[in-house]
């Protein structure tokens, strides 16, 4: 299998019936696993949903991303995101780390971070909303679920304001404990 370089990718379509403006919502999606990350956009397409992916494969590629350091200080092409979707188990770091970063480090600390794990456990689920996640999501078995999950995630982030009554009612979805 092939692995992506680490830069950032973006995918867009627009979600019929469900947005009626066009509005793309940028997402910061930081998974170290490129086959996921490559998973999760093709699932995006599929759902011709209204999120622009900027994948970052770890903790450091994200910061340099939010903070604008580098190739990133291009906001035209990698603008700052409407959320984070930030899988939980990085390497070296976890996604507390990142959400730490952001609560106190970034400049951003209202940015909303959506914690996205392969997790149940109610320890971990609870750290991540001690820490600042705005919202903790099961990471789908099934395409057709990530797919179904990621029209939620465009949906609810692209109400004006934002409205994440779909998004509590998913069954990946995990309030806090």
């Amino acid at each position: 299998m092939f692995e992506k370089p680490r830069k950032s990718y973006e995918t867009t379509a627009t979600m019929s019936g469900v947005l009626d403006s066009g509005r793309r919502v940028h997402v910061l999606h930081v998974d170290d696993e490129p086959d996921y990350r490559l998973l999760v956009e093709e699932a995006a397409q599929r759902a011709n949903s209204s999120l622009v992916l900027h994948g970052q494969d770890g903790y450091l590629p994200a910061i340099e991303y939010l903070s604008g350091e580098g190739v990133f200080a291009h906001r035209r092409q990698y603008p700052l995101p409407a959320f984070v979707l930030l899988d939980y188990s990085l390497n070296g770091h976890t996604g507390v780390d990142l959400l730490r970063w952001l609560r106190f480090h970034s400049g951003l600390p209202s940015l909303p971070a959506v914690m996205f794990s392969d997790s149940d456990r109610v320890e971990q689920v609870a750290l991540c909303y001690r820490e600042g996640a705005r919202h903790y999501l099961r990471k789908p078995h099934t395409f057709d679920g990530l797919t179904r999950l990621l029209q939620v995630l465009a949906h609810s982030f692209s109400s004006d304001p934002p409205c994440h009554d779909l998004l509590l009612a998913l069954r990946e979805y995990r309030p806090k404990p």
